[in-house]
């Protein structure tokens, strides 16, 4: 496996089990909704999250990415709960939620590696 590999197979791909790792674990909670065709969730990809400063803040949280652009299951029921949980459908949304599923922040598209990093800061307090 490639260390460029290996990141991507450390994100889940279900809410629920999710949810569960990040009760379980005591962990926070990074959920990724993005979609197939989306160029600014490419660029976050490979430009913001491989950061080292980013990369460091994503491993200490349960990562899950959800895909939310196709009219298929599980793209629908992704976009039913960014929709009714964060009343987004923008992309890319990401959300930071406590292991109790409190939600601690939401943030979208930046090239702001200091916003983006004091949007996952939240994720510590």
């Amino acid at each position: 496996v490639t260390a460029q590999a290996r990141p991507e197979s450390e994100w889940l791909a279900d809410y629920r089990q999710a949810t569960e790792a990040s009760r379980r674990t005591g962990r926070p909670l990074f959920i990724d909704f993005t979609g197939y065709t989306c160029t600014n969730c490419r660029w976050m990809e490979q430009n913001m999250f491989t950061r080292p400063a980013v990369a460091q803040r994503l491993a200490e949280c349960i990562r899950l990415r959800l895909h939310t652009d196709r009219p298929v299951q599980p793209d629908l029921g992704n976009k039913e709960i960014q929709q009714s949980r964060f009343d987004s459908i923008e992309l890319p949304l990401y959300a930071l939620i406590a292991p109790d599923e409190r939600v601690l922040g939401t943030s979208s598209f930046t090239r702001s590696e200091a916003e983006f990093l004091s949007f996952l800061d939240r994720a510590s307090h």
